[in-house]
């Protein structure tokens, strides 16, 4: 299995980069993604971030689960131990995320609005008698 496309968004941090191997036996390592930083918080931050610009197209990721993990306040704050992830079984699943689902509700909504303004017909107040010009208000209306 490979990827078919593993990169940084353009103007990628330069405390990380995507690290990619080829491997012969059956792995589910296909991409590893390191940062560095000064201090802990740093480091969380800057490897949100290149979570966000990293693409990986052509198979799943575990990605979303490290989003999430990142952004948990327990998590961010070192308070962990071996049953941390037990304790937190939410982070373990595909939830959506809330920004996320906001800006594709949002984008399709804008796609069907210009979609249906394509489809428009255009009925100017001055042409506009009869009929057939009713319905076409009508029809724009919808």
């Amino acid at each position: 299995m490979s990827a078919h496309r593993l990169a940084l968004a353009s103007g990628g941090m330069p405390e990380s980069r995507p690290e990619t191997r080829s491997h012969c036996i059956t792995t589910s390592l296909l991409a590893k993604l390191i940062v560095w930083a000064p201090d802990r918080e740093q480091a969380i931050t800057r490897m949100a971030r290149a979570l966000d610009e990293l693409m990986l197209v052509g198979v799943s990721t575990n990605q979303g689960f490290h989003r999430r993990l990142l952004a948990d306040s327990a998590f961010r704050a070192g308070e962990m131990d071996i049953e941390f992830l037990d304790r937190r079984a939410d982070l373990l699943g595909p939830g959506a995320d809330k920004a996320i689902e906001l800006d594709l509700a949002i984008a399709a909504a804008l796609a069907e609005h210009e979609a249906r303004e394509a489809h428009r017909p255009l009925v100017s107040e001055a042409t506009a008698s009869g009929a057939w010009a009713r319905q076409a208000k009508l029809d724009a209306l919808r």
